[in-house]
């Protein structure tokens, strides 16, 4: 497992009226350091069973 640095994340959803998906676009921001890769991924999170 690599070492990650990530700082100065901002998220918003964009709800203009016309958006290939209903309900708005998520859009986010940030910065990361991988320290040995030039690759990284965000996915969503997985259901947490409540």
């Amino acid at each position: 497992m690599s070492n990650l640095t990530s700082a100065n994340w901002k998220a918003w959803i964009d709800l203009q009226p016309i958006q290939p998906i209903p309900g708005g676009t998520l859009h986010v921001t940030g910065e990361i350091d991988t320290h040995n890769t030039n690759e990284a991924k965000l996915q969503k999170p997985s259901t947490t069973g409540f």
